[in-house]
């Protein structure tokens, strides 16, 4: 997960880093989900385009339907995102994610910031 969201971070700078960590969080949850397909990086990729050009900045299940397509490549998968438990229980996830990730975040630069203070 730390990899995607490095990824993201090089391919979406227009972005926040929250949209970012949050895309890595979706894409972690939907691996989690055992799609019978589950979005590449290149296609998190996409999304994340497809969320600049709409103007989001924090993905939510009232984006569902229109998220759903970009997400869900087969019949299987659309059914189960399709259902609304589903489909809020996978932005759920992708938001602990996100917030796991940014943890990891705030400790890698803690971590950082007390290495300089000691050399120095």
């Amino acid at each position: 997960m730390e990899r995607e969201t490095e990824i993201l971070a090089l391919q979406t700078q227009g972005q926040s880093e929250a949209l970012r960590t949050q895309l890595a969080g979706l894409a972690r949850a939907l691996r989690g989900w055992n799609m019978e397909k589950p979005p590449s990086i290149a296609e998190m990729l996409d999304l994340a385009k497809a969320l600049e050009i709409l103007g989001v900045d924090e993905i939510s299940s009232r984006q569902r339907d229109v998220l759903l397509p970009l997400l869900a490549k087969t019949q299987t998968d659309r059914k189960r995102l399709l259902m609304r438990e589903g489909f809020e229980g996978l932005v759920f996830d992708s938001k602990r994610y996100r917030d796991e990730l940014r943890q990891i975040g705030q400790v890698r630069q803690a971590i950082f910031d007390w290495a300089e203070v000691a050399v120095t």
